[in-house]
């Protein structure tokens, strides 16, 4: 039955589809247009397009832009977001080069001709800015991408594993009015932050919000069945005015379906608390 939340939410792309051998992060290739359909179903508003790196060249985002758009007509389910996962499985370099270069530009194009208006870049794993000795550069792409999404009316924000201060300061850095951060619930109990106190100090620099739910051992669980402080984020994103998209990057197994649906429950009582 279609989600009756009072903050409405989207999901990752690939979460409406059966379990893949590649991980919980991969592209849908044989049944992303039938995600419209289902994501309409359960009242989801949005789906969170996945640029992932296999195979990148081919994502339909590239070649397909009128049957993502017809997809997204038809069923009423925009591609508010997109999440260029790609990045946390490149060298810093080559991430540079993307956000500097043509590809940034043909990216941007794209989601342009889809309705997005956000683009989320994970700096994770091989781009962290925790690790990467190439920060200063990573930031004056960031600085690059931001300054061309600007002139198409798109939001850039970063996924980071850093604490609050330094997520700040990374914000600080590249100084840009359509430049910010994704809060993801799921991270900040892997990296040992608080959530909600991340969410009150940086809400003003939020531009996208992941919801998910770890267990004790750090695996993904069906929201409200781990201990991430999801369900308390949510009650508290539907007693506040953020107006960020908020997405289910959520477990599913091979019930796909019914299990986006029991975990939309599993919000819609944690907004009535």
């Amino acid at each position: 039955m279609p989600s009756t939340l009072p903050v409405k939410v989207g999901v990752m792309q690939g979460r409406l589809s059966p379990p893949s051998p590649q991980g919980p992060q991969a592209f849908p290739w044989m049944h992303w247009f039938d995600e419209f359909y289902i994501a309409s179903r359960l009242g989801l508003t949005h789906i969170e397009w996945l640029v992932d790196v296999r195979d990148m060249a081919f994502n339909p985002i590239w070649t397909q832009t009128s049957q993502i758009w017809k997809a997204s007509e038809w069923t009423g389910v925009d591609v508010l977001s997109v999440c260029l996962d790609a990045a946390m499985h490149v060298p810093p370099k080559t991430l540079n080069g993307w956000l500097s270069g043509q590809f940034i530009e043909n990216l941007l194009i794209n989601m342009n001709e889809i309705g997005s208006k956000a683009l989320c870049i994970p700096l994770l794993e091989t781009t962290s800015l925790d690790q990467t000795s190439q920060r200063s550069d990573v930031v004056k792409a960031l600085a690059s991408a931001c300054k061309s999404a600007h002139l198409k009316g798109i939001q850039i924000a970063i996924e980071t594993d850093l604490d609050t201060g330094s997520s700040l300061d990374a914000v600080k850095a590249v100084s840009m009015d359509n430049f910010g951060l994704v809060l993801d619930v799921g991270n900040a109990y892997t990296f040992g932050y608080d959530a909600i106190e991340q969410y009150v100090t940086l809400a003003e620099t939020i531009r996208l919000i992941h919801l998910k739910d770890r267990s004790e051992e750090n695996v993904s669980v069906a929201i409200g069945h781990g201990r991430s402080q999801v369900l308390e984020l949510y009650h508290r994103l539907c007693e506040d005015s953020l107006k960020a998209p908020i997405t289910l990057e959520a477990f599913r197994g091979f019930n796909f379906e019914a299990d986006i649906q029991l975990q939309l429950d599993s919000l819609a009582k944690a907004s009535r608390l």
